[in-house]
């Protein structure tokens, strides 16, 4: 892969697990934000998977690297 996809890949993926915990924060501290969610639970259970997924995605991410990309970030 070259340096700029790498780059992409791993800024969309902590993106991802950056918006997803902004949201889960939002649900957990602003009332409002449950008003319009009905299922809180299952809305929380879909970004803590969003979380977990990006979590996921960085560390293969990681694992797929040569080394030698590696210690150039």
């Amino acid at each position: 892969m070259t340096t700029e996809i790498i780059n992409a890949l791993n800024a969309k993926f902590n993106a991802d697990k950056l918006t997803a915990f902004a949201n889960l924060t939002n649900y957990m501290n602003n009332s409002a934000a449950v008003g319009e969610h009905p299922d809180i639970v299952a809305e929380a259970e879909k970004l803590v998977e969003a979380i977990s997924s990006a979590d996921g995605k960085l560390q293969t991410l990681s694992e797929l690297l040569p080394k030698k990309v590696e210690e150039t970030k």
